[in-house]
């Protein structure tokens, strides 16, 4: 999802769990996020940012399908997508794997939305080719009645970028099964 080139996990309540970046106001303030998503929002998006505290249940396997469209155009790469661990005080836990990348929750996460639309703002660590970085990871979407989840991903470093450029996307999770328990 994010093309190539602290830690603490989420306590109990509103927040990530990660100073600076723990709720939603303060993901959506960090400088890098806001540049994103006005580039977002000038390929014709809007996302919703959803703030509401009923989400639905995503947790899952997904494969991964979709289309990003900046900075580069072109179909997202296969892989799988991972949901899980969802709590009743929204927090969630992302994994994924595409080609060569992966992309994990170890600093934290916190899911928003009403009915079937949500917003998921993570704190991943981003590796490829032997490089890591903090990212940030927003999927806004929309879950349908079979599980399957549609919408937006916008993934940027969390400073200024070492390794990965910030990118962005239409994206189609196709549910597999459910959370595999480890």
């Amino acid at each position: 999802f994010v093309p190539g080139c602290d830690s603490g996990v989420g306590s109990r309540g509103d927040g990530t769990g990660v100073r600076g970046l723990n709720s939603p106001n303060e993901i959506l303030s960090n400088p890098y996020v806001g540049d994103l998503i006005e580039m977002v929002n000038n390929y014709g998006y809007s996302p919703r940012l959803n703030r509401g505290t009923n989400p639905p249940v995503i947790s899952g396997r997904y494969s991964i399908g979709g289309e990003q469209f900046y900075p580069l155009s072109g179909p997202l790469a296969p892989g799988s997508f991972r949901w899980s661990n969802q709590t009743e005080d929204d927090h969630i836990n992302t994994d994924y794997e595409q080609l060569t990348q992966t992309g994990s929750n170890v600093l934290g996460e916190i899911i928003r939305g009403d009915g079937n639309r949500f917003t998921v703002y993570s704190i991943l660590n981003v590796s490829e080719s032997g490089c890591s970085e903090r990212a940030i990871f927003i999927f806004d979407g929309t879950q349908n009645s079979s599980g399957d989840v549609e919408g937006l991903y916008m993934g940027t470093p969390a400073k200024t970028p070492e390794c990965f450029a910030p990118s962005a996307g239409a994206v189609y999770l196709s549910l597999v099964g459910p959370e595999k328990v480890i």
